[in-house]
């Protein structure tokens, strides 16, 4: 009985050896299963990566375009923003008449005046029948690319009477970066408006 039970005990684990596959020596079954599922699931993990490398590149390139061109219009929108408070303030100061003792009016008070020196330069300045004294000089700092340009000085006059001018002065804020503007125009009776940007004949 002993005899037959070990013979059948043999022939079993005989046809075991025909059913399981083989396996690289020292390895277990569980092992090189697991060694060949990840091998298949590194390589989609590769192409997947870049894919998304790609998208990822695409996207902070756009992203960064985007950024700078909104940055250069902050610039520009922040400059000229500027431009137009100072001619609102020599517009207030001269309907008030405002002369202040510490500044140098030989005369009879005319007007304020915004007169743009260069393209990264402005000044408001007090003029008097005996002469003008500079008030305020604005500079633009290079690094922000900004330019500003008139044809002509701005003149405001004494009780409101606006410029006296033939028609609308106008002050152009550029960025030279953006190749955008903003224009400022003052009307004969003294009226300032600041414009939206714009690239069109800039």
């Amino acid at each position: 009985m002993t005899r037959s039970f070990f013979s059948k005990l043999r022939k079993h684990f005989v046809r075991m050896a025909w059913v399981l596959p083989a396996l690289p020596a020292g390895r277990p079954r569980g092992e090189a299963e697991a060694t060949k599922s990840f091998s298949r699931f590194t390589g989609f993990t590769f192409i997947e990566l870049l894919i998304v490398i790609t998208i990822i590149a695409l996207f902070s390139g756009l992203s960064l375009a985007y950024y700078n061109s909104y940055n250069e219009d902050i610039k520009l929108e922040a400059e000229a923003r500027k431009v137009n408070d100072v001619l609102e303030l020599a517009k207030k100061k001269s309907s008030a008449a405002d002369v202040n003792l510490s500044q140098t009016c030989s005369g009879d008070f005319i007007s304020y005046k915004v007169t743009v020196i260069n393209a990264s330069q402005y000044r408001m300045s007090l003029v008097c029948s005996g002469g003008e004294t500079t008030i305020y000089t604005y500079s633009i700092p290079a690094d922000r690319n900004i330019t500003v340009e008139s044809a002509t000085a701005i003149p405001f006059y004494k009780l409101s009477t606006g410029t006296n001018s033939a028609g609308d002065i106008t002050v152009k804020v550029k960025n030279t970066s953006s190749s955008k503007c903003i224009d400022i125009t003052v009307s004969p009776a003294g009226i300032i408006t600041k414009g939206t940007s714009y690239t069109s004949g800039c």
